[in-house]
């Protein structure tokens, strides 16, 4: 494994969009004037408190209609007194029946019933006299039809008797029962109750017109005139808004004036304020503005000479390595080994160190190229199995030189896909030099090859010293460094998973990396029609 420990290029996450303010629900119930909400706290109080007033009215004009009925029963007791107690000495029918029948005539009276008297020989009627509704002897209501009872089934219905005794020289000639009732009451009190009934509802109606009138003049016009002027409101011309009631000696619509003339007033100083702050943070905005554009030019500038100077330079420096090298290897030949023991010393020094050299150009050329965007990607059919075993004979020497064994697992199927074979040459190239290099001597680096679905996955795993998670994720890294060394003091740039796994996006795939004690797995899968 190259201890160039490369990055992956992170999509820059997208800016999260500001959520926008909720707006204020709207209240679903139905808006109503001011004034008929004004108007249904009042008159709901009034109408209660003229029930109740009218309730006492009623309440007295019963009592005085009560009091009127027996005025009446007893005025009736007086004129007809002395007749009944007459014709009751006399034993003169005539005289009684006609006494009852005038009083049967007055309006007030529903019964009448004589009793304890002795009966008139000429009486030819049921006796004891009764007539009219009475109360029975059990103290029910009663109508007397021939003589004969019958219920009265009216529950609010009660009697009012008035009864006397009719005497003479001190002799008890009888007793006398007039009955009057509610009802009689009720028949003179509805109109009454009428009239009170409308004339409180005259007052309520004069009562509701005089409010609207009155609302509408002193509180309507000015509530109009206030919304107006909110509506209206325009914080560039102020003394066209602050606000002037016609009523404002009135002390509550003089504190809405005043707050909200205050309130405004406050509006026009934050305005200026947030002006002068808006004015001085533009000044600040284009000023910084303008120095970053500056340094953006200047960066760009600077980006421009390292990479013309990257450019000159590796390509300046490959042709004296070139010759450097090709004369070292000359030169290694024309030796024996027992001739000039130190220059062969010296000639691998040399090879050694240009191809370290050549290394590091060539990573800096495919870094420029792949962070310029000027790699091209040829994608063409290729057979992956003769490109890994080529892979592995080109690292076998490597390998025999640290007496590691690679075991190639891979069966006689043709495993054909769509890719660009150099960039995935020099993909297997880092993963298979890696193996070796951070490998252990006399230890096993496995390669395999396994079909998968619409893709061909490639697996090579070294015998290393485990790498732990922190490392894991930052295997990909550009110039990063491991805790993990090359086995054999071997050269690495720090350089080489950083651009396989850049070339690896290129060709639509991904290097993945596991990690455990037994060793290091370095894996990625080639999609047999080159598409993601």
């Amino acid at each position: 494994m190259s201890n160039t420990i490369p990055f992956f290029k992170k999509k820059p996450k997208k800016p999260k969009k500001p959520k926008k303010p909720k707006k204020p629900k709207k209240s679903k119930r139905p808006k109503r004037p001011l004034a008929l909400q004004l108007l249904k706290v009042v008159f709901s109080l009034y109408l209660s408190v003229t029930f109740f007033i009218t309730l006492i009215q009623v309440a007295d004009e019963y009592q005085r209609k009560h009091h009127e009925i027996r005025t009446i029963l007893q005025t009736t007791q007086a004129i007809f007194e002395a007749n009944l107690t007459t014709a009751a000495w006399s034993f003169d029918g005539i005289q009684l029946q006609s006494n009852i029948n005038g009083i049967q005539k007055i309006s007030s009276i529903i019964g009448i019933q004589i009793t304890k008297m002795d009966k008139p020989p000429n009486w030819k009627q049921a006796f004891p006299i009764r007539h009219g509704m009475i109360l029975n002897n059990n103290n029910k209501i009663v109508t007397l039809q021939d003589n004969q009872e019958k219920l009265v089934n009216q529950p609010y219905l009660s009697l009012i008797p008035h009864s006397f005794q009719l005497k003479k020289n001190n002799q008890f000639l009888g007793e006398v029962i007039f009955y009057s009732s509610n009802q009689v009451i009720f028949e003179t009190l509805k109109y009454s109750l009428l009239n009170i009934i409308i004339a409180a509802m005259i007052k309520t109606f004069i009562l509701w017109l005089l409010f609207l009138w009155a609302f509408n003049k002193f509180l309507g016009k000015e509530l109009k005139h206030f919304y107006q002027k909110m509506e209206a409101v325009d914080i560039d011309a102020p003394e066209s808004t602050f606000l002037t009631l016609q009523y404002s000696n009135s002390e509550e619509f003089s504190r809405i004036e005043t707050a909200y003339n205050a309130m405004f007033t406050r509006v026009l100083e934050t305005k200026t304020t947030l002006d002068n702050l808006n004015n001085s943070l533009e000044k600040q905005v284009l000023l910084r503005t303008e120095e970053l554009t500056d340094k953006n030019q200047r960066l760009k500038q600077l980006n421009l000479e390292k990479n013309e100077f990257l450019n000159i330079a590796s390509h300046d420096l490959k042709n004296p390595l070139v010759a450097i090298n090709s004369s070292a290897v000359l030169l290694k030949q024309g030796l024996t080994d027992d001739g000039k023991p130190a220059l062969l010393k010296y000639t691998d020094f040399i090879e050694t160190s240009t191809t370290k050299m050549f290394a590091l150009i060539n990573n800096l050329l495919d870094i420029d190229k792949i962070e310029s965007n000027n790699m091209s990607v040829n994608f063409l059919a290729t057979d992956l199995k003769a490109l890994l075993i080529q892979g592995i004979n080109n690292y076998s020497q490597q390998a025999q030189n640290k007496n590691i064994i690679i075991d190639f697992q891979a069966d006689d199927d043709i495993y054909s896909v769509v890719t660009d074979s150099f960039l995935l040459t020099q993909i297997l190239d880092n993963l298979i030099s890696n193996a070796i290099k951070y490998s252990q001597l006399n230890n096993v680096v496995q390669i395999s090859l396994v079909k998968q679905m619409n893709a061909i996955k490639i697996a090579i795993k070294n015998q290393g010293q485990a790498l732990s998670k922190n490392e894991t994720e930052k295997l990909f890294c550009k110039f990063n460094r491991l805790s993990t060394k090359p086995t054999a003091n071997e050269h690495s740039t720090g350089l080489g998973l950083y651009i396989a796994q850049n070339l690896a996006t290129l060709l639509k795939t991904k290097i993945e990396c596991e990690s455990t004690i037994a060793g290091t797995v370095f894996s990625l899968k080639i999609r047999v029609n080159g598409s993601e």
